[in-house]
């Protein structure tokens, strides 16, 4: 019948926003992020990564790129030393600002170990990236 098709068709268009919220948001990236790590796919860990405008204003991009990279490569060493992650978990989210959050990260490894870390997210224009620091 015609209203159950439509209440199907409804339901499955709620779902397919849901779900692309979810893959939108400061706990999806920064596990995926670690996963991308982990699978050793920079390309897309770097899709995560926002650098401030003013980081960019005062450092060249090659520099900036080679800090990504560098701070890649210790997190992943790090995540190696653990044997991999086992389980991801947001400890704390803390709302900064209206666009901005704090999250401590805890990775348990599979040898039993910890990783923990802080990220500070960055909601722009809709789409949620990890803050980089770059010094």
């Amino acid at each position: 019948d015609l209203k159950m098709k439509k209440i199907i068709f409804a339901s499955l268009v709620c779902l397919l926003f849901a779900g692309c919220a979810m893959k939108n948001s400061p706990k999806y990236i920064s596990e995926d992020y670690i996963k991308a790590l982990e699978e050793k796919d920079f390309r897309r860990a770097k899709a995560y990564i926002y650098v401030p405008t003013s980081t960019r204003s005062y450092i060249s991009a090659k520099d900036i790129d080679a800090k990504v990279q560098q701070d890649f490569d210790e997190l992943q060493k790090e995540l190696e030393n653990i044997g991999g992650v086992e389980e991801f978990k947001i400890v704390k989210n803390t709302q900064i600002s209206e666009t901005i959050r704090e999250l401590q990260i805890e990775c348990k490894g599979k040898n039993g170990q910890f990783v923990d870390k802080i990220f500070y997210t960055i909601n722009i224009d809709g789409t949620w990236k990890l803050i980089q620091a770059v010094k």
